[in-house]
């Protein structure tokens, strides 16, 4: 039906498949339904007229027994004649089709029959020329084939002469490298080695039975080569040296030391290199450059520990305990020369590095299997590892002779410990420089021994400064111009210098002078503060010197400064002087004079202590320095105190000397029986005239002690005092006291009476005028402008200009007044107002030490009427004759902590 459907024109067939496909049901033409009768919907749809209602079913199975039974209710099957119809019709369609279709295949089958005519015709022919071509092959082409064998054989032959002819060759190489070893060609023996292995590989020798234990005797040979050639280029590389002779030739800028000491010239010099050059190549070929380069640095070490262990013994023979036991020159010496060897081998190390990278010879093996022959692979070059472990051999071997002596060492001066330090710098700078290695072992050690000889010191000038300040007298001291140089070069920021003892000696010899001079401000100084100077200036110097050391020296320096504040607060201010190896009699006027010109000078010069401590730290240490501005706090604590102690000298004088002569004193009589002298000067009583010579006296023993500043604050501050001082005397002096109720009344002391007359009055305020004068008339003061005269006016009622009685707008007088401008001086049980009292400022006055012993014990004051006679008396001596009784007057100290 399918291929009636396809053909091209209309037949009977194709009609009457038309007419099947409508008659017959259109399940049958499906292609890919196989008809599967037991699936129920296909059987469903061929047999039964309807789809069947199976729910129905199941109620006629139920009601079986009364309902009609035939089959044909339940199942409308469709009549079998109608598929009997359908089959019919279908075989007379085929009919139709092979009736039409059966011209064609008969035309097919005749086309067969003469194609397989021709095949056997073919057949035959092909069966025909097989035969003529075997024909041909025994006639002609087997009898050719020999000709090929016989010339086979002949090259056979051929090979085998050649093959003699090498063994021969082969044979004669072998027995010529022993006699080019024993004439010590290495390098042509070794070409020998590699033509025989060459005549084995190619001719295939090694098969044959006799020349087998050749390839072995050639390695062995090989072996021989290497070794003696290594040991040669080893040698070569220990005696090379870099030449001075400045040739701009690469090549010739290396020579062999050996070649220089035997007078060998240039061509000596290439020849050498050329022989060096043609051993590394000899070597390359055979792999041995590795080994050469371990045997090299194998070699040199053992060289340079040899020469070390050398030196030392030589230095050592004549040491008690060998290198420990040394003298600091011999052992300088000792290192001079293991330096200079070691430098010099390292020298010759450099100078092959250099020559093999100028030259491209790379000394690793890239084929060996064997690593431990090679050195160093993953450095720049193998032979830069070998300078380079060189190099911390050396560094470790002047790290462990500096061990040695490491105890010997901190013993050491500053200008000692300066060369030892300078040498190995130097070293270890040279090896840096030559070889690239960063001598970390040598500046390591070397920076240990430097802080422990710097401990060693701290603890040594600890000591030395409380011995000297123990045993200072505070007396002035001259200045050598050698450390007034040392100050000067701190104060300008150049380089410190040290001094040894002979320079000192020397300086001393020079000359000296009586003052330090700082800034352009000069100061009288003791030996304890000189010393301590010298000591800071020794700390900076060693800072400046030994690199890396400065952050502990700024505690060092910080230590020393505290210590004499300190102590220097303790033996003066404390008055542990007296007691002290000193044995001071008493803490005087100079005494404390000397002191605050020393903590002058330290002060001056604490900024340039910082600068100099400064410019040798790293940015990050520069908080240490804060610890500066703390001590320069507490010299200016410790400074203010003193100067406030020479208030109190003249405190105590007036209160425990002075006041008492007070209540003695008329006013009205003194106008009567001591008029004023031809020259308008007015005598002052006793009071007056103490409080104005001791007053003068101070100032002749400050005078030349203290700078014109501190002179000048001290007497501002003495004359403060003074000045609230006499009016607060006259007032207590002058109030009766009052006993209280209930109490027995005791006798009253004397009381001092104001002048009741105006004669007398005048005669109190001319005094009082004349002290002032006195007093602002001291060379080098600064003017004070006193409120005495003014208060004493007030309470008196009465003024020098006008005589006439003072008394305010609404006719009340100022008695209480002028004791209101007194309440805040201290009384006479308390020590001298500080600074902050005398400027008007409140604060509380400093406790007073219950153990501290008191300077005027030994040797009280003398009265104030025998100072005024002295004073008198002093007048009429010579300049000289007062000098030296200055010494002598000087009027101890009564002495409290304050």
């Amino acid at each position: 039906a399918n291929s009636a459907e396809s053909s091209p024109t209309k037949t009977a067939a194709a009609e009457s498949v038309i007419m099947l496909k409508e008659e017959i049901p259109e399940i049958f033409w499906h292609e890919k339904n196989d008809l599967d009768l037991t699936n129920p919907d296909t059987f469903q749809s061929i047999f039964f007229t309807e789809q069947l209602d199976l729910d129905a079913l199941a109620d006629k199975e139920d009601n079986l027994a009364t309902v009609d039974t035939s089959i044909h209710t339940w199942f409308p099957l469709v009549p079998p004649d109608s598929l009997n119809h359908c089959l019919d019709k279908v075989e007379i369609a085929l009919l139709e089709a092979v009736r039409e279709q059966s011209s064609a295949f008969f035309e097919e089958s005749i086309r067969f029959a003469t194609l397989q005519e021709w095949i056997e015709s073919l057949l035959k022919e092909v069966i025909s020329l097989q035969a003529k071509v075997d024909s041909l092959f025994k006639d002609s082409i087997r009898p050719m084939k020999t000709v090929p064998a016989d010339h086979s054989e002949k090259q056979e032959w051929q090979s085998v002469i050649e093959l003699l002819d090498a063994a021969n060759e082969l044979i004669r190489c072998k027995a010529s490298i022993a006699g080019f070893l024993s004439a010590a060609d290495d390098l042509t023996a070794l070409d020998q080695v590699y033509y025989g292995r060459q005549k084995l590989k190619q001719n295939n020798l090694a098969q044959l039975q006799a020349l087998q234990g050749v390839t072995k005797q050639l390695d062995q040979y090989e072996k021989l080569i290497v070794t003696n050639l290594r040991e040669e280029l080893v040698e070569s590389f220990l005696d090379w040296n870099a030449s001075l002779s400045g040739s701009t030739n690469p090549s010739a800028s290396y020579s062999f030391s050996r070649t220089t000491a035997t007078g060998g010239g240039a061509g000596q010099n290439a020849e050498n290199l050329a022989r060096v050059r043609d051993i590394i190549q000899a070597l390359t070929k055979c792999q041995g450059l590795g080994v050469t380069v371990q045997a090299f640095n194998t070699r040199l070490q053992d060289v340079m520990r040899l020469t070390v262990r050398t030196v030392v013994a030589e230095f050592a023979d004549s040491a008690p305990s060998g290198a420990g036991g040394m003298t600091l020159d011999r052992f300088l010496d000792c290192l001079d020369m293991t330096m200079e060897q070691l430098l010099a081998l390292l020298s010759s190390a450099s100078a092959v590095d250099a020559y093999c990278m100028q030259e491209g010879f790379n000394f690793r093996d890239e084929t060996s299997a064997d690593d431990s022959v090679r050195l160093n692979a993953s450095s720049a070059s193998p032979m830069a590892a070998v300078v380079t472990s060189a190099a911390e051999l050396s560094s470790k071997s002047i790290s462990e002779l500096l061990r040695l002596r490491k105890d010997a060492h901190s013993l050491l001066s500053l200008d000692e410990m300066k060369r030892l330090w300078d040498k190995c710098v130097s070293f270890a700078t040279q090896l840096e420089e030559l070889t690239g290695y960063k001598a970390s072992v040598v500046r390591s050690t070397l920076l240990a021994q430097a802080k422990a000889f710097i401990e060693r010191k701290h603890d040594s000038n600890m000591s030395a400064l409380v011995a000297a300040l123990d045993s200072e007298r505070w007396s002035q001291c001259d200045v050598s111009i050698q450390r007034q140089g040392a100050l000067t070069r701190l104060c300008t920021g150049r380089k410190l210098i040290t001094r040894s003892a002979d320079e000192d000696d020397a300086a001393a010899a020079e000359g000296k002078q009586q003052e330090v001079e700082v800034n352009g401000v000069r100061y009288k100084v003791v030996w304890s503060c000189l010393l301590l100077i010298e000591m800071v200036i020794g700390n900076l110097s060693a800072a400046s010197h030994f690199a890396g050391t400065t952050s502990s020296i700024v505690g060092k320096v910080a230590d020393l400064l505290r210590l004499f504040n300190s102590r220097t607060t303790q033996l003066v201010l404390g008055a542990k002087a007296i007691h002290s190896a000193a044995r001071l009699k008493s803490i005087n006027a100079k005494h404390l004079s000397l002191v605050t010109q020393c903590l002058g000078l330290v002060i001056s010069i604490l900024p340039n202590i910082r600068a100099s401590l400064m410019a040798h730290l790293p940015s990050k240490q520069h908080r240490l320095l804060n610890v500066m501005d703390e001590i320069k706090k507490e010299y200016a604590e410790h400074n203010e105190k003193v100067l406030n102690k020479f208030v109190t000298i003249i405190g105590g004088i007036i209160e425990h000397h002075l006041a008492p002569k007070l209540p003695g004193t008329d006013f009205d009589a003194r106008a009567r029986d001591h008029p004023p002298g031809e020259d308008g000067n007015v005598p002052c009583c006793v009071f007056l005239e103490g409080i104005s010579s001791n007053t003068r006296k101070m100032h002749h023993v400050l005078f030349s002690l203290l700078p014109p500043v501190h002179l000048q604050d001290v007497f501002s501050r003495i004359f403060a005092f003074v000045d609230t001082k006499i009016p607060t005397l006259f007032s207590s002096l002058s109030t009766e006291v009052t006993p209280q109720p209930g109490t027995t009344p005791q006798k009253q002391p004397p009381r001092f009476v104001y002048p009741q007359t105006d004669e007398g009055k005048k005669r109190m305020l001319l005094e009082s005028e004349s002290m002032t004068k006195k007093l602002n008339g001291l060379e080098g003061v600064q003017p004070w402008d006193f409120s005495l005269v003014g208060i004493l006016e007030r309470r008196l009622e009465y003024s020098l200009s006008g005589k006439t009685q003072l008394s305010s707008k609404d006719g009340t007088e100022h008695d209480s007044e002028a004791e209101t401008d007194v309440t805040t001086v201290p009384s006479d049980n308390e020590d001298s107002p500080d600074t902050n009292q005398l400027n008007g400022n409140e604060s509380s006055p400093e406790p007073k030490s219950q153990d501290a012993p008191l300077a005027s014990e030994e040797s009280p004051p003398p009265p104030p009427e025998a100072e005024v006679d002295e004073e008198r008396r002093e007048d009429t001596k010579s300049d000289g004759e007062k000098e030296e009784k200055n010494e002598s007057s000087e009027y101890p100290v009564e002495v409290t902590t304050l």
